[in-house]
C-alpha cells in the first residue's frame, strides 16, 4: 500500500493525508516498512511539493536523527542532500523509471543449474551447459580385451582375480546378469592366462595421482578418526587415497594451559587473551552441525563469555551461526563450555581447498580493543559430520543406474590392506557408524561384494562405495575398493575414511 502511494501519487486523491496516517507509527515499524515510508514520502513530494514539505522534513528528521538504523540514516542523508543542492536531480534519481528485473535461472533445470553452480569458476558456467557437453571427460581405465567379455570376473584363481587392478564392478551390476557372466568368464579366462599375477604385497599407484597433500592432523574425540592427514608424498595407496604419514593435530597441544583434549583452535601464546579448542559435531537424527568449544579466560578481568565467528569458505559450504558461540561469564583463569551452531550456505562453498578437512576461522573476542580483538586459526574436521546421517543410503532399485553412469574421473579403485576385521556384518557396521551406509552384498566365486552409499550434505551428492573381499580360503586379510561418485572433490577424502574404517583407525 505504502508503496502504491509513493508510485501512483498524482492519481490518488488526498495521497498526503493517506500517507500521514502511516507516519503515526513510524518509530516502531519494522526497518523495511521504515525504508517504503522514507521513499515514498520523497516521491510524494516531488510530486505534490505545496501539500506535503512538512511531511517530508518530519520524515526526514526521523530518519536520521532519531533511528540507529544504518540503512535508513543512510537513506536519508542521501535523500537529504539532494533535496538541498539539486531537486532536479532528485527528481531524476528518485522518480527515475526502473528497467524489468528478468533473469533466467527459475528457467534452468534444478539438476543442471546444481551441476553449473559447482563448476561457476569454469566455462560451463558462461555457456551454461555441463562441462561434458563442450569438453568431453577422457575415458578412464581401458579394461583388459576392450570389450563387454573381458568385463566379467575369471574362473581361474580367487587370489589372482583380487589382485586384478580392476574393481570388475560394471559386470556384476545386476543380479539378472549372473547367468551370463558365468558363461562369458571361460572366455575371459583364456584371453587373463598369459598376465603374470600380481604379488599380494603389492602396493601400485593404481590411479597414477602420486601423493594428495590434504593438509595435516586430525580432531579430537570422534573427529580426529577421519581427518585427513598431511600426505608424505611418493606415491602408493596411501596416496591415492589421500592417507599418507600424519600426525595428529592434538599432538600439538602440549605445553597448554588446559588439560582438554581438543585441539587448539587458538593457542594460549597467540596474545589473544583465550586460549580456545574446539571440534566439530553433528546430531544424527536432524544432520545439525555444531563446533564444540571450551574457552580458557587468560586475562584478570571477567569475560563475557561471547565470541563471534567467520569461516573460510570451504568445500562443504560450512558458515558459523548468527547468533555467535555463547558461553556465559567467565572468571580469569577459568574455563567454560559452548556450542556454536554450524550451517550451511550455498556462498560459502569453495570446491577447491589444499587442506578441505580443516576449516580457517576468525574468532572475534570483544572484550580485546578494536585492532586487536581479532584472532584466526583452523578446526580439524571430520568427514562424518558432513555425510547426510538420515539421506546417505541410496534406494537399492536406483542404485545399479546410478553406479553404471558414474565413470572416467568419476571413479577411484585401490586396494586396502590389513583389516581389522573380515565379516562382512562387522564392516557395514562400522561404515554406518561414519554415515556410509549398506545397500546390497553379492557373492560370486567365493568373493563377497559390498555396495554402500553415502551423501554429502553440502553440495547434495551422492557418492556410492564397493567394497569386495576375497574368498575366506584365499587367506589374504585385504580388499579392492571402488569409490564413485559426481562430486570428485569428495572422492578421494571418502576413499580415506572407508580404508581407515576398514583398518580400525
Amino acid at each position: 500500500m505504502i508503496w502504491i502511494i509513493g508510485e501512483y501519487a498524482e492519481r490518488i486523491e488526498n495521497a498526503d493525508e493517506l500517507l500521514d496516517s502511516f507516519l503515526d507509527t513510524f518509530q516502531e515499524e519494522t526497518s523495511q516498512v521504515q525504508l517504503q515510508l522514507l521513499t515514498a514520502t520523497v516521491k510524494l513530494f516531488l510530486k505534490s511539493p505545496e501539500n506535503s514539505k512538512e511531511m517530508m522534513e518530519s520524515v526526514l528528521a526521523m530518519a536520521t536523527e532519531e533511528s540507529d538504523n544504518p540503512d535508513l540514516r543512510d537513506r536519508g542523508f542521501v535523500y537529504w542532500r539532494l533535496l538541498s543542492t539539486d531537486p532536479e536531480a532528485a527528481r531524476q534519481v528518485v522518480l527515475a523509471e526502473k528497467p524489468v528485473i528478468d533473469g533466467d535461472t527459475c528457467d534452468i533445470e534444478s539438476t543442471l543449474l546444481e551441476e553449473l553452480i559447482s563448476n561457476i569458476s569454469t566455462l560451463a558456467s558462461v555457456y551454461h551447459k555441463p562441462p561434458d557437453a563442450f569438453a568431453p571427460r577422457k575415458t578412464g581405465q581401458k579394461k583388459s580385451g576392450g570389450d563387454d567379455d573381458s568385463d566379467s570376473d575369471s574362473d581361474g584363481s580367487d587370489s589372482d582375480d583380487y589382485e586384478d587392478s580392476d574393481s570388475d564392478s560394471d559386470s556384476d551390476d545386476s543380479d539378472e546378469d549372473e547367468g551370463e557372466t558365468k558363461k562369458k568368464s571361460k572366455k575371459s579366462s583364456k584371453s587373463n592366462a598369459a598376465a603374470p599375477a600380481a604379488p599380494q604385497s603389492s602396493m601400485e599407484d593404481l590411479l597414477g595421482l602420486g601423493g594428495l597433500d590434504l593438509g595435516g592432523g586430525g580432531g579430537g574425540g570422534s573427529s580426529s578418526s577421519s581427518a585427513a592427514p598431511t600426505s608424505s608424498g611418493g606415491g602408493g595407496l596411501d596416496d591415492i587415497f589421500g592417507m599418507g604419514s600424519s600426525s595428529d593435530s592434538s599432538s600439538s597441544s602440549s605445553g597448554s594451559s588446559t588439560s582438554s583434549t581438543r585441539p587448539i583452535i587458538i593457542a594460549s601464546d597467540a596474545n589473544a587473551g583465550i586460549e580456545m579448542r574446539g571440534t566439530f559435531s553433528k546430531n544424527s537424527s536432524n544432520d545439525q552441525v555444531t563446533l564444540d568449544v571450551e574457552v580458557t579466560n587468560l586475562d584478570g578481568n571477567v569475560h563475557p563469555g561471547t565470541f563471534m565467528f567467520q569461516f573460510k569458505k570451504n568445500l562443504f559450504a560450512l558458515a558459523p551461526g548468527v547468533n555467535g558461540l555463547q558461553c556465559g561469564p567467565i572468571q580469569p583463569g577459568a574455563s567454560a563450555s559452548g556450542s556454536l551452531e554450524v550451517t550451511i550456505q550455498k556462498k560459502q562453498y569453495q570446491p577447491t581447498n589444499e587442506a578441505p578437512l580443516f576449516i580457517a576461522v576468525a574468532v572475534m573476542n570483544p572484550a580485546r580493543p578494536k585492532g586487536s580483538n581479532v584472532s584466526y586459526g583452523k578446526v580439524a574436521l571430520g568427514l562424518e559430520c558432513v555425510l547426510s546421517s538420515t539421506k546417505g543410503q541410496v534406494p537399492k532399485k536406483d542404485y545399479i543406474g546410478k553406479w553404471k553412469s558414474l565413470s572416467g574421473d568419476q571413479e577411484m579403485n585401490g586396494k586396502v590392506t590389513e583389516l581389522c576385521t573380515k565379516e562382512a556384518d562387522s564392516i557395514t557396521q562400522n561404515l554406518k557408524s561414519k554415515n556410509i551406509f549398506w545397500v546390497a552384498t553379492r557373492q560370486e566365486n567365493g568373493a563377497t561384494r559390498m555396495y554402500l552409499s553415502a551423501r554429502v550434505m553440502a553440495p547434495s551428492k551422492e557418492v556410492l562405495v564397493e567394497v569386495t573381499l576375497p574368498p575366506a580360503a584365499s587367506g589374504i586379510n585385504g580388499a579392492k575398493l571402488c569409490v564413485k561418485t559426481e562430486h570428485i572433490p569428495v572422492m578421494s577424502l571418502v576413499a580415506g575414511l572407508v580404508k581407515k574404517t576398514l583398518q580400525g583407525r
